[in-house]
């Protein structure tokens, strides 16, 4: 049986490189790449609404999942040791670091 294509896996994907082009050791979070890519946030009736794509709560929690998951295949160490031991909110807005694997580890 065939997988069903993830619904936001065009979104993901233009996370992921946008993280590939970010400076090595570059600060940031999934929604904050989210922002740069579409715009400021509007939270309305329940969903992230950035006004080209919107996610519902769930729908955030995978796209956040899907980017790590991608970004570890293309090469990208997103590093939140720096915060391991900090309480936050939602993983979507929980600060990495952009690192290379191979590359140097700041």
């Amino acid at each position: 049986m065939a997988k069903t294509p993830f619904k936001h896996q065009s979104v993901v994907d233009a996370i992921v490189a946008k993280l590939k082009e970010l400076p090595e050791g570059t600060e940031t979070s999934t929604s904050q790449v989210v922002e740069m890519l579409y715009g400021k946030m509007d939270f309305t009736e329940r969903e992230y609404d950035y006004g080209e794509v919107a996610f519902s709560f769930d729908e955030y929690f995978e796209v956040d999942a899907q980017v790590r998951r991608q970004a570890k295949k293309a090469g990208l160490f997103l590093d939140g040791s720096p915060w391991e031991d900090t309480v936050m909110g939602l993983p979507f807005h929980y600060p990495y670091l952009v690192k290379r694997k191979g590359g140097k580890r700041l």
